[in-house]
């Protein structure tokens, strides 16, 4: 098991409680699962949309997303949030889990 100390958590020196350690870890898997949230799924919505021969204005018809903005996800210039990744999946026949993989 990683031991950790309060300078890894921001904190003056010591080792961290048990409890303290247990809320800095969760706190990075939130953090790293907010990062991959933001950044992984913009490719994968455009190899998903071409898997299902779509067109940008095929899923706009599909979702209600402007094309623009989903030209703008596909190429990392908007951040998606959940409630579109979820819009996307249902009209490209996936599951999130398809953004992740």
């Amino acid at each position: 098991m990683a031991v950790y100390t309060k300078g890894d958590a921001g904190i003056n020196s010591g080792a961290l409680t048990q409890t303290e350690a247990n809320i800095y870890v969760e706190h990075h898997k939130k953090r790293e699962l907010f990062r991959l949230v933001q950044t992984q799924p913009i490719g994968k919505s455009k190899s998903l949309r071409k898997k299902n021969k779509m067109s940008q204005l095929d899923l706009e018809v599909a979702t209600g997303i402007n094309h623009s903005d989903i030209s703008r996800i596909e190429n990392g210039k908007l951040n998606i949030e959940f409630f579109t990744m979820v819009k996307l999946a249902a009209a490209l026949n996936g599951e999130l889990v398809d953004f992740f993989k």
